[in-house]
């Protein structure tokens, strides 16, 4: 998989930052939290503990775009069509 950590907004658009520093990219950058964004319904793409695996998290699954998914595809991960919502 050739992806970075960062967050993928609802346009599906793709903003890196350092692993381990969602919240200081946040803050920074969108003037926000890192749960803000969660619950705006962004994706984050991370890591667990010292792991080089990168795994992607939202709070609701059911509120992901089709261009989040497209995003998601295009680096790598997989999606399941029930995780989009259309409309």
């Amino acid at each position: 998989m050739n992806a970075q950590t960062g967050w993928i907004d609802r346009n599906g658009y793709f903003h890196p930052c350092e692993r381990g520093l969602h919240q200081a990219c946040a803050r920074s950058r969108f003037g926000s939290t890192e749960a803000e964004l969660e619950r705006r319904g962004w994706i984050k793409i991370t890591s667990i503990g010292n792991s080089s695996e990168l795994i992607w998290v939202m709070r609701e699954l059911d509120r992901m775009t089709p261009e989040q998914a497209r995003r998601l595809q295009k680096m790598g991960f997989d999606v399941l069509e029930d995780d989009v919502t259309y409309g």
